[in-house]
């Protein structure tokens, strides 16, 4: 459930990150959102706390109630991976690795 839970987050983040090209990540201006995205992603977290919410839904996908120490452990690991997700974005770091320099 820690795991399901936590790969459900990081995806919905990916859906509001994966929004914005490199340059516009790389570009210290604010970026603009398009809210049909978040929505979206607000939306599939609500279907998600209501199938986890309905004993039978969470029975069905063999989910379990999590303590709040397992959700601290779910809230640390998606900030993380957001903002690991995000540095390497923001400094270009696949390019810089796969891409052969032009020398």
């Amino acid at each position: 459930t820690v795991l399901t839970t936590t790969a459900l987050l990081c995806g919905l983040l990916l859906i509001v990150f994966a929004e914005h090209s490199v340059d516009e990540w790389e570009s210290r201006k604010k970026l603009s959102t398009d809210r049909r995205r978040v929505y979206l992603a607000l939306l599939m977290l609500a279907l998600y706390g209501v199938i986890f919410a309905i004993s039978p839904f969470r029975k069905f996908f063999e989910l379990n109630t999590m303590s709040w120490g397992d959700l601290g452990v779910v809230f640390i690991a998606v900030v993380s991976w957001a903002l690991a997700v995000r540095s390497l974005w923001r400094y270009d770091v696949f390019e810089r690795m796969l891409v052969p320099s032009q020398e």
